[in-house]
């Protein structure tokens, strides 16, 4: 008698044991993932602390880092000024007196004119002149020493409206041309910079806003401020 000794097809597993298969493969890419995100956590958390302690234990900048930083800011305007003069020509003044032996200053009538100049001054402080000597740091503690307040730059208008300026002539004389006028304002303008009384009574304000502006920039650099002006 001969038996069938056919090898026999496993079955198809059922919609259960599918389930729970895919089931476990979540579970392991979740567990997985997880440690994943635990280990990257671990990094991150180990790699700020040693930054935190790389800036505690950095080294203070000194005097000749901070002067090189204040140097960049040249010219720190920290007041600015806005003001009116008036240019005044008069020939009955200006013009030499009348000679018999010079027939060209002997001229008939009167010229005259007015002219508004508007200026603009820019009081601060000349920090390319800042050096390291003028600068102590202890500890987390800065004094600067900054030199006295000045003019960092100055302007004029360049056009004066037409409107504005008062000219007249009289007798034979021609009224004030154009060119004049220039030299005009050119004079009122330089007389305006020269006069130091503008000067000293914003130099407390002027001193004031420097101290605020360099000591805020300090500040910025992990510094308390100390500003002091030279005398």
């Amino acid at each position: 008698m001969m038996t069938n000794n056919r090898p026999t097809l496993p079955a198809d597993p059922s919609p259960m044991e599918v389930q729970a298969r895919r089931w476990r493969i979540r579970m392991y890419l979740a567990v997985i993932l997880g440690c994943l995100l635990v280990l990257l956590g671990a990094w991150g958390i180990r790699a700020y602390r040693q930054y935190a302690v790389r800036q505690a234990t950095s080294e203070v900048p000194g005097p000749d880092e901070l002067a090189d930083v204040l140097r960049r800011q040249a010219g720190l305007a920290t007041t600015s000024v806005s003001l009116t003069k008036l240019g005044i020509y008069d020939s009955d003044k200006s013009d030499a007196p009348c000679s018999l032996w010079k027939p060209s200053t002997i001229k008939f009538g009167r010229r005259a004119c007015v002219v508004p100049v508007h200026i603009t001054i820019h009081y601060g402080i000349d920090l390319t002149a800042l050096s390291p000597g003028d600068i102590t740091v202890d500890g987390r503690m800065a004094t600067v020493r900054l030199p006295q307040p000045t003019i960092v730059s100055k302007e004029m208008m360049a056009q004066t409206p037409a409107d504005e300026v008062f000219s007249l002539a009289t007798g034979l004389r021609a009224v004030v041309g154009h060119s004049e006028i220039n030299h005009i304002k050119d004079m009122a303008y330089q007389a305006a910079l020269r006069d130091t009384r503008l000067h000293e009574e914003l130099a407390a304000e002027i001193r004031n806003n420097t101290a605020i502006v360099c000591g805020s920039l300090l500040c910025s650099l992990g510094f308390e401020a100390d500003i002091q002006f030279k005398k």
